[in-house]
């Protein structure tokens, strides 16, 4: 979702040269998960 939606750090990282936008965007929506994900698991949410 994150990847798709692509928010604040993750558009802009997309205009970085070569392949480097492509595989920080992806980096940079992985992070943005685990930032919700994991305290909500932790929290017994999920």
């Amino acid at each position: 979702m994150f990847d798709i939606w692509k928010p604040w750090p993750v558009r802009q990282s997309q205009s970085l040269p070569g392949g480097w936008g492509v595989t920080v965007d992806d980096f940079l929506a992985a992070v943005s998960v685990n930032l919700i994900w994991l305290p909500a698991a932790r929290l017994g949410l999920i």
